[in-house]
């Protein structure tokens, strides 16, 4: 009997012992996993970071470009409405309005977009119908060109 305790006692020992050891496996796996799950995440995020910033950069670029284009188009445009006034009674509009073009050109190629974004910001905050006005016919115009 004795003897059959100690082997009993042993057998619990070595069950216990076996049940610690599976106990260390499994929670050195959940480490490893969470370990890769983790690794993973970040590179996810890194990847997510490099995309954000490279779309920001072509937007930027994009942005940049149009903005020189649009310049460009100013000039030509007011080279076209100088040559049109001539001498005649329409001479001093069409002058003003070539020399608001170049201005506008020239405006255009002193700043950045994002410059150019917060005075347009600063003055629809400073003259909301103003802007108002200037939108609805800009909406017209390009309405009818597009036609």
């Amino acid at each position: 009997m004795a003897q059959q305790r100690a082997s009993q006692s042993g057998s619990e020992r070595g069950s216990k012992d076996a049940a610690s050891a599976a106990k260390d496996v499994v929670e050195g796996v959940q480490e490893k996993v969470g370990a890769v799950a983790q690794d993973a995440a970040d590179a996810v995020q890194a990847k997510a970071e490099d995309i954000r910033d490279n779309v920001k950069d072509t937007a930027a670029d994009a942005a940049d470009s149009a903005r020189e284009n649009a310049a460009a188009a100013l000039e030509g445009g007011a080279k076209r409405v100088g040559e049109m006034g001539g001498d005649g009674m329409a001479a001093p509009a069409t002058d003003f309005a070539a020399g608001g073009m170049r201005d506008a050109a020239q405006y255009l190629r002193a700043n950045e977009t994002d410059e150019i974004w917060a005075d347009v910001e600063r003055y629809v905050r400073r003259y909301p119908a103003r802007s108002l006005f200037a939108a609805i016919a800009a909406g017209v115009v390009v309405g009818k060109i597009l036609r």
